[in-house]
């Protein structure tokens, strides 16, 4: 276990949801589904899946597996980031 400076925190903090929102747009797409369509199946609008794929927002882990289980794939493929 290693302590992590204040610039990796913040670096981590800035990619995190960068990469989550590419991932959330990158399956809606594949599955062909609109931001809307997205936004009625996890009991959102979409603003806020919008908001997600833009990295406006951080995203619980809690709506992540919301949104993986709606896009039908795994919660790791959503989370799995390389920073």
């Amino acid at each position: 276990m290693s302590v992590l400076s204040k610039k990796e925190i913040e670096k981590i903090k800035k990619e995190v949801p960068v990469q989550v929102g590419l991932r959330v747009a990158h399956f809606r797409k594949e599955k062909g589904i609109t931001q809307q369509q997205l936004g009625d199946l996890i009991g959102s609008d979409r603003q806020y899946v919008s908001r997600i794929e833009r990295a406006d927002v951080s995203v619980s882990i809690q709506k992540l597996a919301i949104i993986a289980k709606a896009l039908d794939v795994d919660l790791t493929q959503i989370c799995n980031i390389n920073y």
